[in-house]
């Protein structure tokens, strides 16, 4: 028989739930690992309805038993359009995030290259700009050190920094197999499956701290608002590992750009991600060293549900044996963690040929 998980757990408080919103929804996991989310008008039920027994006797379930591994009712709750429509993709607008707040706030000196667009002088972060610029120039020799004399044939190298003060976010729907997967693993350990849980399971809603934007030129925003940081510096650790990241796309954008490929998100991704936390891990501070090993368990948290940066995970596996997070950068050199980066990188011309590297180097 399919498994029947209703949220809440306990039956008398979900038939409560129910019974005074006359509706829920239906999340129906198929053995072939494809999913079904539909809205279930439950206008009949009454107090002595017995709840199991009534979804058992509804005709998709009498019809399509034979194939259901799990059926998830959520009472009470009518889920936003785009969990309705497929999982394992993003809508690329989500919500507006609330501003986390600066360490400290006040005029600062833009310089050359990094400027603010829009932001009032108290709204600014003082001593921020110039704290970029120093951080810039060591990206800019690490990635001298990762892809040679390569990087120095890009024009121009230095691509402009915008901070903006807004807080966009992305939301994610992950996979089938990943929900599948995770709701088990609450139901095996005895967790409740409860409604947040549930919700976090199907999809994962990530504040957008940065983005590399090609037209009408290069340049690179940071969304300087969007950290939620402990003191100065683990918010300059926070932001470096996202510039370094941002540039990251920048070296991949200009890589196919000049031999006409396109792209693959979940490659990229990877890159961009794995490059940023090897940029902090090098940088041998507690806060930066602290700042790549949180990115390293949230790809880990993530890991099967088609956030595309968790692929950067395929770089701890090389040749077939799995590594786990090191602080120490010679271990990537040891692994084979960099030399396969590089491999990855040098094939993003061909989404195929990058992808197949990544997933099976």
């Amino acid at each position: 028989m399919s498994k029947i998980t209703l949220i809440p757990n306990d039956e008398n408080l979900f038939k409560k739930q129910i019974l005074e919103t006359k509706c829920a929804n239906r999340i129906i996991i198929y053995k072939d690992g494809s999913k079904e989310v539909s809205f279930w008008k439950a206008t009949k039920l009454s107090g002595r309805s017995n709840i199991i027994n009534n979804i058992m006797s509804q005709m998709w379930y009498r019809q399509g038993k034979d194939n259901i591994d799990h059926v998830i009712i959520i009472a009470g709750c009518k889920l936003n359009e785009e969990d309705k429509c497929k999982i394992g993709g993003y809508k690329k607008k989500g919500p507006k995030q609330k501003p986390f707040a600066a360490p400290w706030q006040g005029k600062d000196v833009e310089t050359e290259r990094i400027t603010y667009e829009d932001v009032p002088e108290e709204k600014q972060v003082p001593q921020l700009c110039g704290r970029l610029e120093g951080i810039y120039e060591r990206i800019l020799g690490f990635a001298r050190e990762m892809f040679g004399d390569w990087v120095d044939s890009l024009r121009p190298r230095r691509i402009p920094v915008i901070l903006k003060k807004e807080c966009p976010s992305r939301i994610y729907l992950h996979d089938d197999e990943y929900i599948q997967r995770k709701i088990n693993e609450l139901i095996k350990r005895g967790e409740e499956v409860s409604l947040k849980k549930t919700v976090k399971i199907l999809r994962h809603t990530m504040r957008l701290t940065g983005e590399f934007v090609s037209n009408p030129e290069p340049h690179i925003v940071i969304y300087f608002n969007q950290f939620n940081s402990c003191c100065w510096e683990d918010y300059i650790a926070q932001i470096a590992q996202t510039l370094a990241h941002e540039y990251m796309h920048y070296l991949e954008y200009c890589r196919r750009c000049n031999r006409g490929g396109r792209k693959d998100e979940r490659v990229s991704e990877a890159l961009a991600d794995f490059f940023g936390a090897l940029f902090s891990i090098m940088c041998n501070d507690k806060y930066s060293v602290i700042v790549a090993e949180n990115r390293y368990r949230e790809w880990e948290e993530l890991e099967g549900s088609g956030w595309p940066y968790a692929f950067a995970l395929y770089f701890y596996t090389v040749k077939g044996i799995k590594r786990s997070f090191s602080s120490s950068f010679a271990d990537y050199i040891t692994y084979g963690s960099i030399n396969k980066m590089l491999e990855v990188f040098h094939a993003t011309p061909d989404a195929v040929d990058a992808y197949n590297k990544l997933t099976k180097l």
